[in-house]
């Protein structure tokens, strides 16, 4: 048995408005929201070897998303760039109550992610890789990848959306194709 991989899967990134700053969970890597945000952006990441390829000049923080380490209400925005496709359920679950917690009033979540049919999958393959191009608003593109053993990582925008709902999350936009999703939630 070996992975299950995408084709190459295209996010267009979209520059969206930021005042002070933005967290990041999960931002190590490729860094795709520090490349977009650069200095406004605050990534943290529970494993710091992580940022040792995210090339951009977001400020970083060996941190794990359970346990925030931020005063109530500190950001106005909030990012996930493929980041909760790593974490069984309960732990997304949490992740989204620390997000809504550090978030302000009206607060923003951005959540790029992917479909992970789990249960499809079992017994045919043991992990799942998604390709991407992700093209940014000044026309530069990444080419990244990402994969996880498909152990415990059913996920899909509705689920998601679902999780964030019960955190106090209001859903404000949807976008699903094949493999990716985009969810923009507010904090009630």
């Amino acid at each position: 048995m070996g992975p299950f991989e995408t084709e190459v899967q295209r996010v267009t990134l979209l520059d969206f408005p930021a005042e002070g700053l933005i967290l990041d969970i999960g931002g190590g890597g490729s860094g795709i929201i520090g490349r977009l945000k650069g200095e406004q952006v605050v990534s943290i990441d529970n494993r710091i070897g992580e940022f040792k390829d995210a090339n951009n000049t977001a400020f970083k923080l060996h941190m794990d998303g359970e346990q925030l380490s931020f005063a109530d209400g500190q950001f106005h925005k909030a990012t996930a760039f493929f980041s909760l496709m790593y974490m069984p359920n309960e732990v997304k679950e949490k992740v989204l109550r620390e997000v809504y917690r550090v978030l302000r009033d009206e607060g923003i979540l951005y959540i790029w992610d992917t479909k992970i049919d789990a249960a499809a999958l079992a017994g045919k393959k043991e992990a799942f890789i998604i390709h991407l191009s992700v093209l940014y608003p000044n026309g530069d593109e990444v080419c990244t990848g990402y994969g996880v053993s498909l152990k415990n990582k059913q996920q899909d925008a509705g689920s998601v959306a679902e999780m964030a709902s019960r955190c106090g999350f209001e859903l404000v936009k949807k976008v699903v194709n094949e493999y990716v999703f985009f969810l923009k939630l507010q904090k009630r």
